[in-house]
């Protein structure tokens, strides 16, 4: 796991057993980020880090440039094995609107990338015909969220459920169609209070509300009947 420090331009390592934070150990790992990789001169405010499923590639979200980044890792997830992969996405498809990336997630196995713009209350959705490979990502189409900001989108692992970070709140949505984002319903009464403000999230792969429950065989039990014994009855007679 890795987090972005905001300020620093840092990338920092932490171990843990899987999605529990109570164990996290920093690694002394870190890489810094404080120059963009193809203009050092230009001003460069990494907001958000995403990974592949294997730990092979990893992505940085650019506030400054509204760009995303795609590194690789020489070895799987150890950050100073990292190289710049020489592959960008323009994020700000609008140049004269006021656009400020929050989050970056992706979907469908690396298919789907979503950036979440918290100003517009927007999430645009990219289609990847290599997975995880910038260079073929393209343009498909924007969900707008009523509100006043929104910092985080997850999914469920199968894509037929959206949650949306509005800062101390999340908000739950179906989707009719898997990972398209303009199928969404929102689920009226299903939203949950957190405390504090919430800067971006992410759900496990497999959240509980996503779990399907097998149901129990119906067992049939055919007792034993013991076979009716007749009983023997003697008469004495008469004498």
């Amino acid at each position: 796991d890795a987090s972005v420090r905001g300020g620093t331009g840092r990338i920092f390592k932490y171990s843990a057993s899987a999605w529990d934070l109570s164990t996290a150990v920093y690694t002394g790992q870190s890489m810094l980020m404080n120059a963009n990789p193809t203009d050092a001169r230009a001003q460069f405010r990494p907001v958000d880090i995403s990974m592949d499923n294997t730990g092979d590639n990893m992505f940085i979200l650019d506030d400054a440039s509204d760009t995303v980044f795609q590194w690789s890792l020489g070895t799987s997830y150890q950050l100073n094995t990292a190289f710049y992969a020489s592959k960008s996405l323009s994020v700000n498809r609008n140049p004269g609107r006021n656009y400020s990336p929050s989050a970056i997630v992706w979907g469908n196995g690396g298919n789907k990338l979503y950036v979440v713009d918290k100003y517009s209350l927007s999430a645009d959705q990219y289609n990847l015909t290599t997975l995880f490979d910038l260079d073929t990502a393209v343009y498909e189409k924007t969900l707008f969220f009523p509100g006043n900001e929104v910092f985080g989108l997850s999914f469920s692992a199968d894509g037929t459920r959206m949650y949306l970070d509005v800062g101390s709140l999340f908000k739950s949505y179906d989707l009719s169609s898997n990972w398209e984002v303009d199928s969404a319903t929102l689920i009226d009464g299903n939203s949950t209070n957190i405390s504090g403000v919430g800067k971006g999230s992410q759900f496990r792969p497999a959240d509980i509300s996503e779990v399907t429950l097998t149901p129990a065989p119906t067992i049939t039990v055919t007792p034993t009947i013991s076979p009716t014994v007749t009983p023997t009855v003697t008469i004495s007679p008469t004498t």
